[in-house]
């Protein structure tokens, strides 16, 4: 999970139209936590199954968490994924030059598949 470091901080979306900010901080070698906009809770987590993106947002889905295994990885990018789900099927985060960070989340939403995507820039 050390790989995962890049992602520890506080991440603004540079959207005029749109606001939101996204914290992560490490715990210890096995457990990062985060938050997200007003009412969402998350943590990066290793498990004797794998490691795990676990979100809840607390105005959604009766505040029940959701589970999303990591896929993949690589030095700038980290994939979740959880098949049992139809929006969003991945979560997806790619690191990107210049302070900057790409959340994405994919799947079928009404019928469709679409993708909903937003650009953070690292808060100094």
């Amino acid at each position: 999970m050390n790989d995962m470091s890049w992602i520890v901080g506080t991440w603004k979306s540079s959207d005029d139209s749109s606001s939101y900010t996204e914290s992560w901080k490490k715990v210890n070698e096995i457990l990062y936590l985060g938050e997200g906009g007003q009412s969402s809770k998350m943590e990066l987590k290793q498990t004797g199954d794998g490691i795990f993106y676990v979100g809840k947002d607390l105005s959604q889905n009766d505040g029940k968490s959701a589970s999303y295994k990591l896929m993949g990885t690589s030095a700038d990018s980290l994939i979740f994924e959880n098949p049992d789900y139809n929006f969003p099927k991945r979560l997806i985060y790619v690191k990107k030059p210049n302070n900057g960070l790409y959340i994405w989340a994919d799947g079928k939403l009404d019928g469709q598949y679409q993708i909903k995507g937003v650009l953070l820039k690292r808060m100094q």
